[in-house]
């Protein structure tokens, strides 16, 4: 519903020579309109009502669409900084596959890739080592 204050307000601006315009969603018939009142000279005025309900939905779209883009975007800029924090040359140790961090202190992997990303880890024997080491109890 349209509050009267608005088509007086209209009504002032149009009869003292100025123009105005109002959006306002009109609910029996499910639309958005447009109004615009005019004085084309003094004591006449004329209104306007144009359907922009199609305009509406195309600009909730767009701003919509917008805004997905730009947090999908700001996504896109985490995960960049994220891979060029892992992306440098990583001191690794050839023995215990412990990282050497900046400060000369080592840490392990699963430290390391934990603090570096979002991933989580646990501990399993993969097929070959599960072979090599029950070979290594049974024969000794």
């Amino acid at each position: 519903m349209i509050p009267i204050n608005n088509f007086n307000t209209q009504g002032r601006a149009a009869t003292q020579n100025t123009n105005c315009n109002l959006e306002f969603f009109f609910p029996y018939t499910n639309r958005w309109y447009k109004l615009f009142s005019f004085s084309p000279k003094t004591g006449i005025c004329a209104f306007l009502f144009i359907d922009i309900t199609d305009q509406r939905i195309n600009q909730e779209f767009l701003e919509k669409t917008l805004k997905d883009a730009r947090e999908r975007n700001s996504q896109l800029l985490e995960a960049e900084k994220s891979l060029e924090q892992i992306s440098k040359v990583i001191p690794l140790c050839t023995y215990c596959n412990s990282i050497k961090k900046e400060n000369d202190h080592w840490e392990t992997i699963e430290d390391f890739l934990s603090r570096n990303s979002k991933n989580k880890f646990t501990h399993s024997i993969c097929p070959k080592c599960s072979k090599l080491e029950l070979n290594d109890l049974i024969f000794h």
